[in-house]
């Protein structure tokens, strides 16, 4: 997905479809995956027939990105941030499955912007992301997104300090503008830092 190399990973999450039971919570983690690499290529009929094999009680976190994801690329944008919203009423960060919700989430409302341009899916992500820093101060990547996506100088620039200082070689952190990382800086220190430390880094370097 990374490579942006569609039509193999849409071949690889179809061949996973017909060795596994596709409505396990253990395996759906990776559908709304499958749906926009369905979705890039043109080639979704399967993956838009699978909510039909979800019971109703197990129609969750997997289920409503997916159909989020399948909605935006009909150019339903209502709807899809609609299922996003209802896809967030069951994010549980189940280790089981390799993947984080607060993560794939976030990644995937981050494509959908990218995709369609639609400002409704970055104030979606720059939403969310904030929510995460609370709940996991030490995520670096929802820094770097956050970096990545806003537009606000000052906001950008204390989002992408904390991704240096949190994950100096994160690949998200390498691919944001060259100016947007020399820019970085804590406007009043290293919040993750107690006072007395934030202020020695302050009179060295930030």
């Amino acid at each position: 997905m990374q490579a942006k190399d569609y039509v193999g990973a849409q071949k690889v999450m179809a061949e996973a479809g017909q060795l596994y039971d596709m409505t396990c919570p253990l395996v759906t983690y990776f559908e709304p995956y499958w749906a926009f690499a369905a979705a890039k290529i043109n080639d979704t009929a399967y993956i838009e027939n699978l909510p039909t094999l979800f019971h109703q009680d197990d129609r969750q976190f997997d289920y409503h990105l997916t159909k989020s994801v399948l909605q935006a690329f009909k150019h339903d944008v209502d709807g899809s941030i609609e299922s996003a919203h209802m896809a967030k009423l069951f994010v549980t960060n189940n280790l089981a499955t390799g993947f984080l919700p607060d993560y794939s989430y976030a990644e995937i409302m981050e494509w959908l912007y990218f995709e369609t341009k639609n400002e409704k899916y970055r104030v979606e992500v720059l939403d969310w992301v904030a929510k995460v820093e609370k709940k996991l101060p030490w995520a670096g990547w929802a820094y770097a997104m956050e970096a990545e996506l806003q537009s606000d100088p000052v906001i950008r620039s204390n989002a992408a300090a904390m991704a240096r200082y949190l994950d100096p070689l994160s690949e998200r952190l390498a691919r944001l503008p060259k100016n947007v990382r020399d820019d970085a800086k804590f406007t009043n220190g290293n919040p993750l830092l107690k006072p007395v430390d934030r202020g020695q880094r302050m009179e060295g370097k930030t």
